[in-house]
């Protein structure tokens, strides 16, 4: 079924609960307050905290719902990433014995026709789709941890929620150690202009004066 326009809504805090809720406004002028506030009665004011209470309850158990299960599927997807870079890096390494331990007896030509083959080619490309996989959930990690890491203020998380309340912050500690190691390596990288797998907006990207990613050596 189509969804008339007038039922479509953009995502807006409502100014009522305080919420991030669907409101549709047919006009700047429009009241921003949801659905669901428009139909309980204001001036029964402790009714409606208790209601946006119980609102509020709902929304950070959901919130923290969908950042645990964030943490576990990252923690799942560098896993599985890891251990394939480990795989490749096993098999090009078993690759480059038999070059070095033929490399007397075999002709030059034949030895570089061995080395442009598919099966090498193949190796190096699945390997480095390992690697921009694994960069890309560091990546995504890296920007949460920006949104949600320490702050000026004692105690407090960058979102200036405090740091034992804050859900992201809760599911970000297990991961932040192999977020440093990744972030560390990618960094010298940076500095040799080697291939690196950090973001455009990074800090030390934007010392630049151009983006490198694509630099191998």
């Amino acid at each position: 079924m189509t969804v008339k326009p007038k039922e479509i809504g953009r995502i807006n805090q409502c100014l009522c609960c305080g919420l991030p809720r669907s409101i549709y406004r047919d006009s700047p002028s429009a009241q921003q307050v949801c659905d669901e506030c428009k139909q309980h009665n204001s001036r029964d004011l402790q009714r409606t905290i208790d209601l946006h209470r119980k609102w509020w309850l709902e929304y950070t158990a959901r919130a923290d719902s969908e950042y645990r299960a964030f943490a576990d599927r990252s923690r799942t997807r560098i896993k599985d990433a890891d251990q394939r870079i480990e795989e490749l890096e096993q098999k090009l390494g078993d690759l480059t014995a038999v070059v070095d331990s033929d490399y007397r007896d075999a002709p030059l030509g034949e030895l570089q026709t061995w080395m442009q083959s598919e099966s090498v080619k193949a190796s190096e490309s699945k390997m480095r789709a390992a690697y921009r996989a694994r960069d890309s959930t560091m990546v995504a990690l890296w920007r949460l941890d920006r949104l949600h890491g320490d702050s000026k203020v004692r105690g407090k998380c960058q979102c200036r929620e405090r740091d034992d309340t804050c859900k992201a912050r809760a599911a970000l500690a297990p991961i932040l150690p192999a977020l440093d190691r990744w972030e560390a390596r990618e960094l010298e990288r940076l500095r040799m202009e080697l291939e690196h797998g950090l973001p455009r907006d990074h800090p030390e990207v934007l010392k630049r004066k151009s983006y490198s990613y694509g630099k191998t050596g």
